[in-house]
Order: C-alpha cells, then structure tokens, then sequence
C-alpha cells in the first residue's frame, strides 16, 4: 500500500489513528517548520516542529501497540510513522502538563476498541483543561455515544480519581475500553424529540 503523505499539523492525532487502523505508514512534512501554528485547532504552541504534546502522544501510540515505529528529524518537523498492531492491556501513561488527559483519550478511545485486549490505562495530568475536552465531558458525551454503536456499557468506563490543573497537574484517570467484534450501525438522519431541556 502507497504512504499516507500530508504537509503541516493540522489533525495530527487523528492521522495517526487511521494510519494504525488502517495499515498504512504515514509521513508527515513541514510540521510548523515556519514556528507558526497549523490553524487547524490542534496546538496554541508557536514553535517550531511538534509540540511536546504531540511527542507525548507518539510514545503513548508505541506503548498500546507492537511494531510501531516513530522517525523525528532532528528539527521535529519531519514525521515518518509506521503503524504497527493494537494490542491493549494495562498500561500507564504521564500526559505531562501542555494538553490534558483528554487530548490523549480522545485518540486511545478510538484505537482501543480494535486492539487484541481489552484496554485499562491510568493517564497522570490535567484533568481538567481548557485547550482539551475535560475528562468529564468525554465520559458523559463520548462514551455514551459509543454505547450506541454496541460497546457494552458496564465494560466502558472513564474515572476520575483524582483532579488536577493547570499549572502542576497531578491528577489521575483510568480508562477501560472492551474490544470490539463489530460495531453496529447508527441511523442519525432523524432528529427525534426533545426528552429534555437541563
């Protein structure tokens, strides 16, 4: 299969789950080489290459997987990614204090349910961010949504035990995720009726 080739940053987390999912290696060119941001949404950094974040976010990708291999130019604004098998287990990953806990499980929720395991990782960061979807948001919006698609509720699970901000962090979420054998379509082309308005 030819290489997934793309130029910038712009939606870097979500370009690297379809390369694992799909098989493809991926490359990556002129990542902020210019020290300007993407415009894409992804960082508010204005540096050159990727972002801390975003290095973070590679090495948590080789732990949940085997066969994965990462290249960085030395300036970080070259990418090569070869994705290998997602296998799950149980794992710990320190998200560090530029992005929450969210801009990781955004990414690891969708990967995990094609991994050989089931998945339970402990993230250590901020739980609560503005650049990142808080991890309360995620459990009450997102994995109720996958629900929908036949993950089975009591396997699926996203707890908070402990909170933490900006700037030290220190808190502490677990993340369960079953696999899956296959997911159920979703028909949303009906709007249905308001049930309720909180």
């Amino acid at each position: 299969m030819p290489m997934l080739r793309f130029k910038g940053s712009a939606h870097l987390r979500y370009r690297l789950a379809y390369s694992l999912l799909s098989g493809r290696s991926l490359r990556v060119d002129d990542i902020r080489a210019n020290g300007s941001t993407s415009g894409g949404g992804e960082e508010d950094v204005d540096s050159v290459g990727l972002s801390r974040a975003e290095i973070s976010l590679l090495r948590l990708l080789e732990k949940m997987t085997n066969g994965t291999k990462v290249e960085i130019n030395e300036t970080g604004t070259v990418l090569r990614f070869k994705p290998g098998v997602v296998t799950g287990g149980k794992l710990q990953h320190d998200c560090g204090t530029e992005r929450g806990i969210g801009y990781f499980v955004e990414v690891v929720v969708l990967l995990a349910l094609f991994s050989k395991k089931p998945l339970a990782i402990t993230f250590f960061g901020i739980t609560n961010d503005q650049l990142a979807p808080c991890v309360d948001t995620i459990r009450t919006g997102t994995l109720p949504l996958l629900r929908k698609y036949g993950v089975e509720p009591g396997d699926l699970e996203l707890r908070v035990r402990r909170r933490g901000v900006r700037p030290l962090g220190g808190g502490e979420a677990l993340l369960r995720v079953p696999i899956v054998r296959a997911l159920t379509p979703v028909d949303f082309t009906e709007e249905g009726l308001v049930k309720r308005v909180r």
